[in-house]
């Protein structure tokens, strides 16, 4: 879109965020969130608006073209557990992903210590929850509209790949501001993601790391120093993990889901065995975690499981192990 290579637009995403979340901290963090999510949900209703205005015949030929290919169909019976987007896997497979991700990841916990108290945490979780369904809604309607349109003025030359629609259409079709706007959502919804991982990141290798068993009663402001100096290293490896990350095939969202998916039920699953069973100890509630991990990595590479069933099968190997190990370590 801005004639940047990838590489360059990766690290200049990268360094900005680091920038802010090094020295604002949560706060930064919180507040910047809430500026990129109006940035680019007013982006994304932006181009919904732009997209279906040019498409002759307005919603109804949106309909009318989609629906024979199947692009409003959201209700799929199949029970065949390589298929990835069924109402089942969508039911199941999708609970234990939010289970993992709003349960146990410190990116999500962080937020809710943040709220102040258990109520107000509760409630912004209840209201994320129905943002988020609108938020896919969108995003999933503004694909069907593309479709729709390129399905009436068909492009010149063929796309390398299909996450290159939206910003064909941004540089193409939009008028100058409009476009510039768009570009600058997608950037929003990129720097909110990568600052909230930053900072959880950096305050896990600090509070469970650095503070609890290699540097201990130091002051505040030490602890803070070494804070910003986890940032700054995280930081860099993120930026290198996405420069790699290029080379995905799959759409954006599904490779990220998938990736997500590959260690999540590990975490889930020691989390369910340290609050649930009274008597687990550290080192097989970990052996538990570790053949979890081990058994998804060989799921992800040799099976054609969708990866919708990831965290399910992660977390009952998980536990199964960690329970055996508890047994035998008694």
């Amino acid at each position: 879109m801005t004639g940047i290579s990838d590489i360059w637009t990766v690290v200049i995403i990268g360094v900005v965020t680091i920038v802010y979340t090094f020295f604002g901290g949560m706060t930064a963090v919180v507040w910047n969130d809430f500026i990129q999510l109006v940035i680019y949900v007013g982006g994304a209703l932006l181009a919904f608006w732009f997209v279906l205005d040019r498409v002759p015949g307005g919603w109804g030929e949106v309909v009318s073209t989609a629906a024979p290919d199947g692009k409003l169909d959201f209700l799929n019976l199949n029970l065949n557990l390589t298929e990835p987007y069924t109402i089942l896997a969508g039911l199941i497979g999708g609970a234990f992903l939010t289970f993992a991700t709003h349960g146990t990841d410190q990116m999500m916990v962080q937020r809710y210590l943040a709220c102040g108290d258990r109520k107000k945490s509760q409630l912004a979780l209840l209201v994320s929850g129905v943002i988020v369904a609108l938020q896919f809604l969108l995003f999933l309607l503004l694909g069907v509209l593309l479709f729709a349109y390129y399905k009436h003025f068909p492009l010149q030359n063929e796309l390398g790949h299909v996450n290159e629609i939206l910003p064909t259409f941004i540089v193409q079709e939009m008028p100058p501001g409009v476009s510039g706007f768009i570009v600058a959502a997608i950037f929003a919804a990129a720097m909110s993601t990568l600052s909230s991982s930053l900072n959880s990141l950096s305050s896990s290798s600090l509070n469970d790391f650095y503070r609890a068993r290699f540097v201990k009663g130091r002051s505040e402001s030490h602890y803070l120093a070494a804070s910003r100096v986890l940032t700054l290293i995280w930081g860099i490896l993120l930026i290198l993990v996405a420069v790699f990350a290029r080379t995905q095939t799959d759409e954006v969202l599904q490779a990220t889901l998938t990736i997500t998916s590959i260690p999540m039920g590990s975490m889930l699953g020691i989390f369910l065995l340290g609050t649930f069973h009274r008597r687990m100890t550290q080192t097989p509630g970990l052996l538990g975690m570790t053949a979890g991990l081990i058994v998804m990595i060989g799921v992800s590479q040799f099976t054609t499981i969708a990866w919708t069933w990831y965290v399910l099968i992660g977390t009952l190997c998980t536990v199964s192990a960690g329970l055996i190990a508890q047994r035998f370590s008694r």
